[in-house]
């Protein structure tokens, strides 16, 4: 498939993002949206970066982002963000052209929703530029609040990313192991434990386990 990926807001000029928990959204969508970007492309599909970085105007930054999408073949455009509100606004949403239902949407919105975000809902997108300014079925994802305390201490790039791509595409994203080679020999019967973290709220404690098991890695939490 063929994917045109947007991520949201420049990092100069007049189209700043949202702000929140020492965070800047145009920083934040990039991280996410590389990763979806190089995930995609590991799964074997087209991608093209849609974002700019500067524009001198909201309007001109918006025109190019339609302008790159719309100069090649693409299935799906989709234009990553955050939301910020109240500080008190929570959870993840999605738009389409008229609310439209787009499986891919409300796939992604799901994945996103699992990771322990509110469902927001799929939305209408018909005022936003993106949406009717490119040709391909497109989509606006706001991941979660970022002034949210709530949001950012579930947040996780990886785990953001491997969410829309795997609503984008319907393949699991592999993670491989990274093979170590070590000339220390290992001595036979000896146990050695490996500590990810101590923490006082059993919830975060949790969510750690799941977050080593989704990769992989057995784990429990020991009360010692």
């Amino acid at each position: 498939m063929n994917f045109s990926i947007n991520c949201g807001h420049t990092l100069s000029g007049m189209d700043s993002g949202a702000v929140g928990n020492g965070l800047k959204e145009q920083n934040v969508t990039r991280q996410v949206g590389n990763l979806v970007m190089t995930k995609l492309k590991a799964q074997g599909h087209s991608v093209t970066n849609c974002t700019v970085d500067s524009a001198s105007s909201v309007s001109s930054a918006l025109n190019s982002i339609c302008a790159k999408s719309n100069a090649v073949k693409t299935d799906f455009f989709v234009s990553i963000h955050l939301n910020a509100f109240n500080s008190s606004a929570h959870g993840t949403e999605v738009f389409t052209y008229g609310a439209k239902e787009v499986k891919q949407a409300r796939n992604m919105l799901n994945n996103i929703v699992a990771l322990g975000y509110t469902n927001r809902g799929l939305k209408d997108g018909k005022g936003l530029a993106v949406l009717r300014g490119t040709k391909a079925t497109a989509m606006l994802i706001e991941l979660c609040f970022i002034d949210s305390k709530s949001d950012m201490s579930k947040f996780n790039a990886d785990n953001m990313a491997n969410a829309i791509v795997y609503g984008l595409t319907g393949q699991k994203v592999v993670i491989t192991p990274t093979k170590q080679t070590s000339t220390t020999p290992t001595t036979t019967g000896t146990m050695y434990r490996v500590v990810t973290g101590s923490f006082t709220d059993r919830d975060n404690a949790n969510k750690r386990i799941a977050e080593l098991k989704a990769k992989g890695f057995e784990s429990f939490i020991d009360l010692k």
